[in-house]
């Protein structure tokens, strides 16, 4: 059978294609041939030298993918645009099972399986068809071309040629042929030895029911024939079939076999399947039994309870008990109330041996004492501790933080490697490190005493005599090995005194500007002594006084003044004046309004 059609292939190729059926002497084709040839649209031939074909092959509405197979690499550069293939022979892609090519075309199959999940039932009174789809790649930037799907129409025929010697699948061998048949007369039956067909008379040797090779069917036992029909005869007498409460059953034979259900062993005595209860008995003087009996009666299980009567089902026993501790060995669950709340009443907690006895009486709980004055109160006769721990710290004595009053003096300990927090709202205010630096508002101090607040002001740290004697006053010490190096300090100004830098080799320093300043109307006083006597000072107004205490101009001095020898400095600017002391002349100069030095 053959094929044919023209493709046009986007706007790269043409094509002319046809299939071909080989045969074999029996009329049964075993393979398909697809035969091409393709033309490029300038009408020269395809001649690359490395195509790649694929074939699909799909149910009649092109939906169910159920073959594909690729011939790969064919050399055209020859072949002046032909190409031939035997369809089935290629590489199989799908499916994967064992499935042959001319499988595709057997409609007496259920179904298909479908490339990417589905299934595809064939028609097998239909006209159900397969449609095969083309596929190639030269290699160039095309890529791959898809030829529109051929019908394939007798294949499913041609291909299963071979069933024509079946009826319905069954081969000739499963079907009876002879050359005549016998005429039977009277109450002959037709009957088939396993050789031929023959008459036999109705009860006679030929018509033995009982003979497998025979297939009579005896009237007279049961049966009735009329009109060629065969019908079952019921009664309650002989020659006829039983039905419903024939009381020809009653007693007729004796149950045999296997027992099942609830029973076990064999008829005519079986006897009741065994269940996992023991044969016991159950209950005592201490004890109650329990059974579990299922929906047919039977017991499943069964076992003996100590007797326990919980509180509530004991009348008045909940309420009787209520203010009662438990035997020794016992738990006690629930609230323990005191409703006296009186010390003579108190509620006291002990422990046996050397243990503390814990005391709860008026709101307090007193441990190691028997009269708390807090809420809490822990007793001991040398350090009275509170531990606290958890899963991190460890259980044992030195894990945790514990707070301890050893004599008179109280401890706050972190026994771990870690930090001691102090907080307020909720937030943390103070830190001590593990190396003792302290940290006020800053969790990494990195110095002895670090404190730290960010905010648009300034951030001061202030030391108050509140006491406003003339002698009161407020001091911060520096020191080195134990002797005080430094102070800065500050005095009542109702006294002569103020606020001081003192001591020896006391300094200020700083990495950029340093500046003193006063208030708007005060004073920048420097002075000697503890207590210091004033020696110069800064005015408001900017004059420096020496020895006096109100400049009238911009330095004045209050004795003599001793000017040193140096080397001539630069003559004064324009409207300046500057003077120094030349010590090799012996002589004061003057330069004036950027004019040489003068004597």
């Amino acid at each position: 059978m053959m094929y044919q059609n023209v493709f046009s292939l986007s706007s790269w190729f043409y094509f002319f294609g046809m299939f071909l059926f080989s045969f074999h002497v029996f009329a049964v084709p075993t393979t398909l041939t697809f035969q091409t040839k393709i033309y490029r649209p300038d009408n020269s031939l395809l001649d690359a030298t490395n195509v790649n074909f694929r074939f699909t092959t799909v149910d009649p509405t092109g939906t169910c993918i159920l073959y594909v197979e690729d011939f790969s690499n064919l050399n055209m550069s020859a072949s002046t645009g032909l190409a031939v293939f035997n369809l089935g022979s290629g590489t199989k892609v799908f499916p994967v099972a064992a499935f042959t090519f001319t499988n595709l075309f057997n409609n007496l199959q259920a179904s298909f399986t479908c490339q990417g999940g589905g299934t595809y039932s064939p028609s097998v009174v239909g006209t159900d068809n397969r449609k095969i789809i083309a596929q190639f790649n030269d290699g160039t930037s095309a890529g791959w071309q898809t030829l529109p799907a051929v019908d394939v129409n007798s294949v499913p025929f041609a291909n299963y040629a071979g069933d024509s010697r079946k009826f319905a699948g069954y081969a000739a061998s499963d079907f009876l042929r002879f050359a005549a048949l016998p005429v039977c007369i009277g109450s002959d039956v037709l009957t088939f030895d396993g050789i031929s067909m023959m008459c036999a008379p109705v009860g006679g040797s030929g018509a033995d029911a009982t003979a497998v090779t025979k297939g009579i069917i005896q009237v007279g036992t049961g049966l009735n024939v009329a009109a060629g029909l065969v019908s079952v005869a019921y009664g309650t007498t002989a020659s006829t079939a039983a039905a419903g409460n024939d009381r020809r059953f009653t007693d007729s034979r004796a149950p045999s076999g296997a027992a099942g259900g609830d029973l076990t062993g064999t008829y005519p005595n079986p006897t009741l399947s065994t269940t996992a209860v023991a044969a016991n008995s159950y209950g005592s003087a201490t004890s109650v039994p329990t059974f579990t009996v299922d929906s047919k009666g039977r017991l499943t299980a069964a076992a003996n309870l100590a007797i326990a009567l919980p509180q509530s089902q004991v009348t008045n026993l909940t309420t009787d008990l209520a203010a009662k501790l438990p035997l020794a060995g016992g738990t006690m669950t629930g609230t323990l109330v005191n409703n006296t709340n009186s010390i003579s009443t108190a509620l006291a907690v002990t422990q046996a041996g050397a243990g503390y006895a814990a005391t709860f009486v008026g709101g307090g709980v007193g441990i190691g004492t028997t009269t708390p004055n807090r809420n809490l109160s822990v007793f001991d006769a040398t350090f009275p501790t509170i531990q606290v721990i958890n899963s991190t710290t460890g259980s044992n004595a030195g894990d945790g933080s514990y707070f301890q009053q050893n004599g008179l003096d109280g401890l706050l300990v972190n026994q771990e490697s870690a930090n001691l927090i102090f907080g307020t709202n909720s937030a943390e205010r103070v830190r001590i490190d593990t190396n003792g630096s302290v940290g006020i508002g800053t969790n990494a101090p990195s110095t002895f005493l670090e404190i730290e607040k960010s905010q648009n002001s300034t951030t001061a740290l202030r030391i108050e005599n509140p006491n406003v004697g003339t002698s009161a006053g407020v001091q911060l010490e520096l020191a080195i090995g134990g002797t005080a190096g430094g102070s800065l300090g500050v005095s009542n100004p109702l006294s002569a005194s103020f606020g001081v830098i003192a001591a020896s080799d006391t300094y200020l320093f700083t990495t950029d500007d340093l500046a003193f300043a006063a208030g708007t109307s005060g004073v920048i006083k420097f002075g000697i002594g503890a207590i210091p006597d004033e020696k110069m000072r800064i005015q408001a107004n900017g004059n420096v006084g020496i020895g006096i205490t109100n400049p009238g101009t911009s330095l004045d001095v209050n004795g003599a003044a001793n000017l040193r020898g140096l080397a001539a400095p630069a003559v004064s600017p324009a409207g300046q004046g500057r003077i120094y002391f030349d010590s090799t002349a012996n002589k004061f100069k003057v330069s004036e309004n950027s004019g040489g030095h003068a004597n």
